[in-house]
């Protein structure tokens, strides 16, 4: 389950409210996920296919036909047509699923094969090992987007991720007045806590980085659009200015993804190969201490175009923003996609233009002025402590439902619960979270 459909539900659950999750079956790692589904205060129902679209509608109608909710909260937009049930239903979107959707198979034909997960487990992998993303992305990709479009339109309120996923979404056909945005969210006190300033000796000794070195972090899946390759162009264009004065400079890139292998072997054809680290992924439970190790943190991504089929994939949000904020890492970030929606030039950030080296180098050397670091630092600080806190999320997860439910007031009846809670959503409400993984920005 992701973390942002982990941190709503169990919030919502904690505040007395009676959630039901549904989520993807586990095809491995099954003891893990056991585990995980035994922290929760919420029951998770690991029943929807990966595969089979039209599957999991009849699956979930049959779960709010039983478990009848007050509201159904979706972490894409695909389940926008439950709606037709009478129940409101709240989508969040990360732009992606409208813009290149991720439903493998979207008919109704043969979908009951969803029921059976050895036929799912064996697509799956051949899915993973035999076919190229590319040609998975444009497979059925017409009757693909037509049904992400559908379950846009029928939603009762989306909740964009940025204003740049807004307007996609307005270009697919939604009512402007059905979208609000709202950035994703992120565990201050986890990010920020004093424990991983203490152990960032360690961790830079981990990676075989000095003590006195100045480190330019990045966090994210190793893709096309993340711009690593651009990255390490200009990284070793500011090794050759030597801006940071007798501090040794080192970009240490941290994740995992299909591009991994490209990037490792551009660091090692470098002529400062030593210095351009690409440990791998880091486990989610440590991630929090990795930032630590860095002095700035940088992402690097554009508005990627797959020449094999046209599709566009951006960074819609960029979570790693606000976990660098989080962690207290000045960010330096390209001005593209929903970037510009947690980053504000000049305060608590700095934004330079996609794939521009000389933008780049020019903010690093501005950056490179400790009083200005320690600037963008207290807001970063700021802002990740206050408005992009789960907490704050929560909040306004809770206005967006209690408007929809005004709504409905004037429209149709509506449960005894609601009428009598001083027209706010009501705290015994029942909510039931269809929440796949989604593709991730």
């Amino acid at each position: 389950m992701q973390t942002h459909a982990a941190k709503i539900s169990d919030a919502f659950s904690r505040k007395g409210f009676q959630v039901q999750v549904y989520t993807y079956r586990c095809l491995k790692a099954l003891e893990q996920c056991r585990i995980a589904d035994l922290s929760f205060s919420f029951p998770v129902e690991r029943k929807l296919s990966r595969v089979f679209h039209q599957y999991n509608l009849r699956l979930l109608s049959r779960a709010i036909r039983s478990f009848r909710p007050d509201l159904v909260y979706a972490s894409t937009i695909f389940y926008g047509e439950l709606s037709k049930l009478g129940v409101p239903v709240v989508s969040r979107s990360v732009g992606n699923d409208i813009m290149r959707p991720w439903i493998v198979y979207p008919y109704r034909a043969f979908s009951s094969l969803g029921n059976i997960p050895r036929v799912e487990q064996i697509l799956v992998r051949l899915f993973e090992q035999f076919l190229s993303p590319s040609f998975l992305e444009a497979f059925l990709l017409r009757s693909r987007s037509r049904a992400a479009r559908r379950g846009a339109v029928l939603s009762s309120l989306i909740i964009a991720n940025s204003h740049y996923t807004r307007e996609k979404l307005i270009q697919s056909g939604v009512m402007r007045g059905a979208v609000r945005v709202l950035s994703g969210g992120v565990d201050f006190q986890n990010f920020s806590h004093p424990d991983w300033k203490q152990k960032a000796k360690n961790i830079r000794q981990t990676f075989g980085i000095p003590d006195n070195a100045f480190v330019l972090l990045t966090v994210s899946r190793m893709v096309d659009k993340k711009g690593i390759d651009f990255l390490i162009r200009v990284f070793e264009m500011l090794k050759s200015k030597n801006i940071f004065s007798d501090r040794k400079l080192v970009l240490l890139a941290i994740g995992a993804g299909k591009r991994l292998s490209r990037f490792r072997k551009l660091a090692a054809e470098s002529a400062f190969s030593e210095d351009i680290l690409f440990p791998g992924p880091v486990p989610n439970q440590e991630i929090a201490a990795v930032y630590s190790a860095g002095d700035i943190y940088i992402q690097p991504s554009f508005e990627y175009k797959n020449p094999a089929n046209g599709l566009i994939d951006a960074e819609t949000m960029g979570r790693s923003l606000l976990e660098a904020m989080a962690a207290g890492l000045p960010v330096v970030a390209a001005n593209t996609g929903g970037i510009p929606s947690i980053v504000i030039d000049g305060h608590n950030g700095l934004l330079f233009e996609p794939l521009n080296e000389s933008s780049l180098l020019e903010k690093v050397e501005q950056i490179a002025n400790p009083q200005l670091r320690h600037a963008l630092r207290a807001r970063g600080l700021e802002l990740a402590s206050t408005i992009f806190d789960w907490e704050q999320q929560v909040k306004v997860h809770q206005d967006f439902f209690a408007e929809i439910f005004r709504k409905d007031l004037k429209k149709v009846s509506v449960p005894k619960a609601i009428k009598s809670h001083r027209g706010m959503f009501p705290s015994q409400a029942k909510t039931v979270f269809p929440l796949p993984d989604s593709g991730t920005s």
